[in-house]
């Protein structure tokens, strides 16, 4: 699928798209020009955040972990091209450091 159709349904460029502090989907890309690149190990993916990141994006994500909330996930796959790899779910958050020394909140998501 194209952008455009992530964006109709994720409705955000951010990571991210939460409406009332409820998480409702994630996009997911580890293009080299993010500043925090997300990684991907077989299906997990960790979301890598800065810890100045949006408090109502961090807090959505820590109560859709809590409350099991399953939500779709959109994988870019090359330019202007992604991929809906269906329901996941965050099992975990922890605090490190990112390949460069900076501190990041990182979002184990798995499909569930």
């Amino acid at each position: 699928m194209k952008w455009a159709e992530v964006f109709e349904k994720h409705k955000k460029i951010s990571p991210i798209h939460t409406e009332d502090t409820i998480l409702k989907s994630l996009s997911f890309s580890n293009d080299r020009r993010r500043t925090r690149r997300h990684k991907a190990d077989g299906e997990n993916l960790y979301f890598h955040l800065t810890p100045s990141h949006p408090k109502r994006d961090i807090e959505a994500l820590k109560s859709a972990m809590a409350s099991g909330l399953r939500v779709p996930v959109y994988k870019k796959i090359s330019p202007n091209k992604w991929e809906d790899i269906g329901l996941h779910i965050v099992k975990k958050y922890f605090e490190r450091t990112d390949d460069l020394g900076r501190p990041s909140l990182v979002f184990l998501v798995s499909p569930g």
